[in-house]
């Protein structure tokens, strides 16, 4: 678990996510709980944290699928689309809002990526 967790914890800094934007996304409800996932050498997740970190993972890679450039990709995340699933929201938002919502971006993701086009 310790590697899942270094990789979300390299991607969300690529993406330049705050400390509380990474707490967000794995809903870790404690300082405490934070600090143990980021320090213990073999951090014990949650099932919906692993899922959380596993979804991170495959957003990534669908993402960089469709841009390469890691500063645009982490732009992205923070623009705001009209289309859906955004309506209004950033992808970003998006994920805060759950598992549905990281399922709504990669499927928006690999639907971009067929398409060929923004």
């Amino acid at each position: 678990m310790r590697g899942h967790f270094d990789v979300f914890m390299k991607i969300t800094a690529r993406w330049h996510l705050t400390q509380a934007e990474q707490r967000a996304l794995l809903r870790s409800p404690t300082e405490e709980r934070w600090v143990h996932l980021v320090h213990d050498a073999v951090p014990r997740m949650t099932p919906d944290e692993f899922a959380r970190v596993n979804a991170v993972i495959q957003i990534d890679e669908a993402l960089s699928n469709c841009i390469s450039d890691p500063r645009e990709a982490a732009r992205w995340l923070r623009t705001l689309k009209s289309v859906t699933p955004f309506l209004g929201r950033t992808p970003l938002a998006l994920l805060f809002r759950g598992m549905e919502g990281f399922q709504a971006v990669v499927d928006y993701l690999k639907a971009w990526q067929a398409a060929g086009r923004a």
